[in-house]
């Protein structure tokens, strides 16, 4: 049990997709899936019925199913909080014992404790977003389970990224690539080495964060991914564009764009729309870079995206007054 590598990003209401910040991917089309939403209402009627028939066991386990289909697929995460909450409750009542009880619970508790981390992060709550993540973190050291570990160090390593502290960023992926490595997990690695490409950017090295991104992008493809590979090279496009490669800059980010009818994400095209658009104004070319500022706002206001408008409308401003 645990997170879902292919998953694992930023929650969709803090998540930052403007340059120099973030990196990660998600299944908007699962997300939106009515399905999803009705197995979460399913999860929590089993819940409902195990508490009846005094199955507390198997009671946790469903209320641990449906919070993290609220947290992880559906992103309602105040909804997500309460089954998480109760189900951590009975985990750790059951407590560590070195029995084969004792380290099921220890696994389920790493997940709800990451599943509740997320909860924190998507509403902005960044100091318990940390402690929920280091403890997730730690009993999967402890479990010896080096693919979720490693998603909670670079979930972690998100939330500093935000907080601007490069250092502990650096410090949770620093033991959290090696995690993915050993894990085996070829989207686990990705997804930590995406992070890493982004912090070495923000940290000014560009040429080691160029070679991060280059491997993400090569397991994205091998992956046969193609919203990962558009993440992915969306990427790698900023820092080959602060590098002073612009044109290679732009054919990335015009490649990812290619990318998206086999994706289905507005949030994807709005962040690419909006990446082509600030190096087209920054290379001179603000009217050709209008319009697709102009639609990554639209994407971004159909999405209620209130956290990432603001850089696509700041983008905007900057084009239309070098008009």
């Amino acid at each position: 049990m645990g997170p879902s590598s292919s998953r694992c990003r930023r929650p969709s209401s803090i998540s930052r997709r403007v340059i120099g910040v973030g990196s990660g991917e998600y299944s908007e089309a699962r997300r939106q899936a009515p399905e999803t939403a009705e197995a979460a209402r399913r999860w929590r009627e089993a819940a409902a019925a195990y508490g009846r028939g005094g199955a507390e066991r198997e009671e946790a386990v469903a209320l641990e199913k449906e919070g993290q289909l609220l947290a992880e697929e559906l992103d309602r995460f105040a909804e997500a909080r309460a089954p998480l909450e109760r189900s951590l409750a009975f985990w750790q009542r059951l407590g560590d014992a070195s029995t084969a009880d004792g380290a099921e619970a220890k696994e389920h508790r790493a997940n709800t404790l990451y599943q509740l981390g997320r909860v924190e992060w998507g509403q902005g709550r960044t100091v318990p977003a940390i402690e929920r993540f280091r403890a997730a973190a730690g009993l999967w050291q402890d479990a010896a389970k080096p693919a979720p570990r490693a998603i909670a160090l670079a979930e972690l390593s998100q939330v500093y990224l935000w907080l601007r502290h490069l250092e502990l960023a650096g410090e949770a992926l620093a033991e959290a690539e090696p995690a993915a490595r050993a894990s085996g997990d070829g989207a686990t690695l990705r997804l930590v080495l995406g992070q890493l490409g982004t912090l070495r950017r923000r940290q000014g090295d560009l040429p080691a964060s160029e070679s991060a991104l280059r491997e993400a992008l090569a397991l994205a493809e091998k992956g046969q991914d193609a919203e990962a590979a558009a993440w992915a090279e969306n990427d790698l496009a900023q820092t080959l564009f602060l590098a002073g490669e612009r044109a290679e800059a732009r054919r990335r980010v015009e490649r990812a764009l290619s990318r998206l009818p086999a994706t289905g994400s507005a949030q994807l095209e709005a962040y690419l729309r909006m990446n082509l658009g600030w190096m087209l104004e920054r290379s001179g070319e603000a009217a050709a870079g209008l319009p697709q500022l102009e639609r990554a706002v639209a994407l971004h206001r159909e999405l209620a995206d209130d956290r990432d408008l603001p850089g696509a409308l700041w983008g905007l401003g900057r084009a239309l007054a070098k008009l």
